[in-house]
Order: C-alpha cells, then structure tokens, then sequence
C-alpha cells in the first residue's frame, strides 16, 4: 500500500535537504569553487536548487548539472574511475558505443538503488564521512538501512553510509480512458496487462526488473522473489506480456500515450504525476495486488584510483 500524501511530502521535503545539504557536507573536499551536483533529469525541484544556492556560505560556488538517465550517471562514475577506458567499455546495462568521457568528477551524484551494490563492491564510490553528516539521524531507520551498506553492498546496521535516499515513489499505470470506456472497464491491477484487447496496446519502461517484477505479482509472488528462476510459470508469462507490449522506452513511452499509439502505459510516479496536471483524459493508479518503490540516492564522488576493500568487510 502507497504511504498517505502527507507522508510522501514529508519525506521528499526532509530526506532532499538531507540527501543534497548533508551529503555535500560528507563530500566537500575543502575547495571554494567549481563543484559540481550531478543528478537524474527532473529529480530536484528547480526551487529547491535555487533556494540552495541562495543559501550557500559566501565564496562557495556549486553547479547542478541534470543528466538525462541513470544509465548516464552510472557510466560517468565508470569513466571517472578508469578514465584510460575505452568509449565502448561495457557498463551496468552493458555496452555503450559512443559515450563519451567525463574527465571531471562531480563532487555529488544521484543514482538508483539498482547499481549502488554493484558501484560499492567494483569501488566505485566512497563511503560518507559520518562525522559530517548531521542530519542523518533525521532520516527514519528504514530509509537509513537502505545506503547503509557493507563492503559486500547489502545493508547492514554497522555498515558504513554510502548513499542517501531523498526521492521515492511508486511504479504506476497510467492510460487514456476514453478506450476503456468504450470496452466497459478501467485497469485495475497488473493481471488487466494480459487481457487480449490490449494487445500491442502498451508501452512499458525498458527496465527488466519492472518487467519481471509486475509479472511475478501478476502470478501471486512478490517483487522482491530471490530466486525468480525457480518459477516455472514466469517465463511464459513474460513471453505474453512481451507479446501485449508494443514497446519497450525510458524517454518515449509517455509520449506514446499522448500521441495515441497506445492506450496504456507502466513507468514511474515522477514522470507520471505531472502529466496528469494538464491531461484531463488521462488517468494513473496503483496496481490493487501492490506495485514496486523506485528509489534515487545522493552519495559522494568516485574514487580516481582503485579502493582497497577489506576482505571481511
């Protein structure tokens, strides 16, 4: 079940100063100019981010730059880390001909929670400096556990702060319901995916653990199964939902749903919520059986040389 409204506002207002003023408070390195926020495309509110600024110590000058996917930001930290690389050396979401190099870290970074074990064990990240993170204790303990992690990645109590969680939501369901009505019934739940009048009919992020995650609910398991393999059922249903998708798009799945291509879209609460501001005949919920919480994380700059990682960390 998604927290009440006032819930949601009231963490995104309280862990995003905690994530971008606590986090920078971890990871300035004691220069006066030229650092740099990177963060996910329309992950800060623009008032936030002047409001920041106009609150910075005299002398200090920070730049947010947005980048366009997280598929990007992960690639940054790889290259700023090994910067000898190649262009087209393999990342998180495999090869990437063509990206190019960033020779200059930024000094704070966001991410989504999919790569963060991953960036701990392969070095790429460096923990908080705890002894600056002030309003850490703000955060309630769920959230804390979540960039706590151990040198293996996974959370632990003892284990050292890598990252900050300040902006959460759900994965939604968002379609246009003048084609609904004219079928006689609304989307309710992940099942109404497989229905046969939808068909070609859906546009779905390319993110194969939306993907395999709503299929595992759709069949009465929860998202978060550890061993999906071992579900003999989930790989013909994703061959059926493949068939009901019409496309798979992180930048174009919501412009689908405006150009009329499809009927029915999955994708995140970030990017779903303000479209409905000025779209009357569209309309969002949350899947009944329950859905996923995407995540975005604030943490330091990446090591430039190698990490030494104790063994038994």
């Amino acid at each position: 079940m998604p927290l009440p409204p006032y819930s949601r506002r009231h963490f995104l207002q309280a862990a995003t100063a905690v994530g971008v003023a606590t986090g920078l408070g971890g990871c300035w390195p004691g220069q006066n100019n030229g650092q740099e926020v990177q963060f996910l495309n329309r992950s800060l509110p623009p008032q936030l981010i002047g409001q920041f600024q106009r609150q910075l110590p005299q002398g200090k000058d920070l730049n947010f730059k947005a980048i366009a996917n997280l598929q990007s930001l992960f690639g940054n930290l790889q290259a700023w880390h090994n910067p000898e690389e190649k262009d087209s050396s393999p990342g998180l979401w495999g090869n990437r001909p063509g990206t190019k190099q960033v020779q200059t870290p930024a000094q704070l970074v966001s991410g989504g929670g999919v790569w963060l074990e991953r960036a701990i064990q392969t070095g790429l990240i460096q923990p908080f400096a705890s002894s600056q993170l002030s309003q850490w204790s703000t955060l309630p303990p769920r959230w804390q556990l979540l960039g706590q992690r151990n040198y293996q990645g996974l959370p632990d109590q003892a284990g050292e702060i890598w990252a900050i969680p300040y902006r959460w939501g759900p994965t939604m369901i968002i379609y246009r319901q003048q084609p609904f009505a004219d079928l006689g019934w609304q989307p309710t739940d992940w099942s109404d995916l497989w229905r046969p009048e939808l068909r070609q009919r859906i546009a779905l992020v390319d993110d194969p653990r939306e993907a395999i995650g709503l299929t595992l609910k759709q069949l009465g398991y929860s998202y978060n199964v550890t061993n999906p393999a071992a579900i003999s059922t989930l790989t013909p249903a994703l061959q059926e939902l493949a068939e009901q998708v019409k496309f798979y798009s992180n930048k174009y799945y919501l412009q689908a749903l405006l150009n009329k291509d499809v009927w029915l879209a999955v994708g995140w609460s970030s990017q779903i919520i303000p479209l409905l501001r000025n779209q009357s005949e569209l309309r969002a919920i949350i899947p009944t059986s329950g859905t996923s919480l995407w995540l975005i994380f604030g943490r330091c700059p990446p090591m430039l040389k190698p990490l030494k990682l104790p063994m038994n960390g």
